[in-house]
């Protein structure tokens, strides 16, 4: 059966002497894996292999047997060429974080047109605002995430309830017995985060490079409570040295 689809690369390997296996977001399929045959470095078919680089949007076509898990792709066209995210190093890094926590968090074979939307405004966004912006979008991305995926976390910040606890899901008017207690500063820092809705929010949170990364690693915990798949992110130890 042929098909078409519209997705965004998270993650390709080397498949063969000229192939690839590229993991793909798709809007109407979920996270897929495509076999991709004919990329041998030297080749034109080669060159166009910078196709299914992290975060590229392609229109895909694909045959699907019935039988496999993975598809073959045959044929594909870039729908969103960037102006800065692949060449500008901290905006690709954020990309790729972004990359490996869809990875991690969503099902295969689970259609989230939800989710596959909000990856591609975010990604738009994050091609589009200046590098210096971008400090609170890996937060931003993951919450936004976790909330399209179910996983609110309740409640706001305020004089009553200035503590975020890990185990009630929500802000409290005790500390928390577990988790990595906040001070006030940062707990609404946090509470202006997840109320954000917009990138354009952001503008207005400024934080300093350790705070944002005492955020992520939090709200990273929050996320891994409610799945069996996060395990530990690869991209965070680099995201941490140039978002500092």
């Amino acid at each position: 059966m042929l098909g078409h689809t519209r997705g965004i690369v998270l993650r390709k390997v080397k498949y063969g002497d000229s192939g690839l296996i590229v993991t793909v977001l798709t809007v109407d399929l979920g996270v897929r894996s495509f076999l991709v045959r004919g990329m041998k470095a030297g080749t034109k078919t080669g060159a166009r292999a910078g196709a299914f680089q992290h975060g590229m949007q392609l229109e895909i076509g694909y045959f699907d047997s019935g039988q496999k898990t993975m598809l073959r792709l045959t044929e594909f066209q870039l729908l969103r060429v960037y102006m800065s995210l692949t060449e500008d190093v901290i905006k690709n890094t954020v990309l790729m974080f972004a990359s490996e926590l869809l990875l991690r968090l969503l099902p295969e074979n689970a259609p989230m047109p939800a989710i596959f939307d909000s990856a591609t405004r975010f990604l738009d966004d994050l091609d589009a605002v200046p590098t210096a912006g971008v400090g609170n979008f890996p937060l931003f991305f993951a919450m936004t995430c976790g909330r399209l995926l179910g996983y609110e976390f309740s409640g706001a910040f305020s004089e009553d309830t200035p503590y975020p606890d890990l185990s009630d899901g929500g802000f409290s008017s005790h500390p928390p017995a577990e988790g990595n207690l906040m001070n006030f500063t940062e707990a609404q820092a946090l509470s202006a985060l997840l109320a954000s809705r917009r990138v354009t929010d952001l503008q207005y949170i400024s934080l300093p490079g350790h705070t944002r990364n005492k955020l992520l690693d939090w709200y990273l915990v929050f996320l891994e409570r409610h799945t069996q798949h996060m395990g530990s992110m690869r991209s965070l130890p680099v995201l941490r040295a140039l978002l500092a």
